[in-house]
């Protein structure tokens, strides 16, 4: 049973269909959440898309869900989730995925880095199952581009993935009607949703996102525990992937 808490569902009570979720996973972005969730509204008002935005916070030990609150009070588009605990990345786009009514859904970090144009992922999405963001060289540093270079190879050895996104696009017709959903609940399970979209045989395009220093909180992607947890979620998944082709 999940542990999500949920503000705002009995509000919205239209049958209107929405055309895109957005799903921002945090864990203690209490300094960036707040502009994170502003400049999507604006961007979506301006391209007159009927939305939700679903910031699921994953057991912040900050204000963050406090915010999340005001943030459902001031606007009935927001309906948080919160996770009790904190239980990954992966685990809040899970949560997300499953509360999401949008054609499309979108998985946003709540760290506010990511410049995106939303509406050119629309585009490029009604003629494609994934639009997958991929950061450009701005900020790039060896101590960040060596652990993305090794990642992504990785990631074309093990699964034959030869995409790197980190803010995705997907169709939810498509997830729903291939019940794909993932399992990890760390970082990778973002990467292991669109390893299970493309071996589903999802349409995919890339599209190039900006990315922004982070001006609030701080990142844990390259703490040891974290990829320790990607080394271990990624072998569980090559095995997964393995017995599910014997069977």
């Amino acid at each position: 049973m999940s542990d999500a808490r949920r503000v705002n569902d009995a509000r919205d009570v239209s049958d209107a269909p929405i055309d895109l979720s957005v799903i921002i996973p945090c864990f203690n972005e209490e300094g960036s959440l707040r502009a994170c969730v502003e400049e999507t509204r604006a961007a979506l008002a301006t391209l007159g898309l009927r939305h939700e935005i679903l910031p699921v916070d994953d057991g912040s030990s900050d204000g963050t869900w406090a915010l999340c609150e005001r943030l459902a009070a001031e606007s009935v588009d927001v309906r948080p989730r919160r996770h009790v605990r904190n239980r990954g990345m992966g685990a809040g786009v899970r949560t997300g995925l499953r509360a999401a009514r949008g054609a499309f859904v979108i998985v946003v970090p709540g760290d506010n880095q990511f410049a995106l144009d939303l509406g050119a992922m629309i585009e490029a999405g009604r003629d494609a199952d994934v639009v997958v963001g991929e950061r450009g060289t701005a900020y790039a540093t060896v101590g960040r581009s060596l652990p993305s270079w090794l990642y992504s190879t990785g990631m074309r050895a093990l699964f034959g993935l030869r995409l790197r996104g980190e803010v995705n696009l997907y169709r939810r017709e498509f997830l729903l009607a291939h019940a794909i959903e993932h399992r990890a609940d760390g970082f990778f399970g973002n990467t292991e949703l669109l390893i299970r979209a493309v071996r589903a045989g999802a349409r995919a395009v890339r599209i190039p996102v900006r990315v922004r220093p982070r001006v609030a909180g701080r990142s844990t992607g390259r703490d040891l525990g974290q990829i320790w947890r990607v080394v271990k979620e990624t072998a569980k998944l090559r095995a997964r992937l393995t017995f599910e082709a014997l069977r």
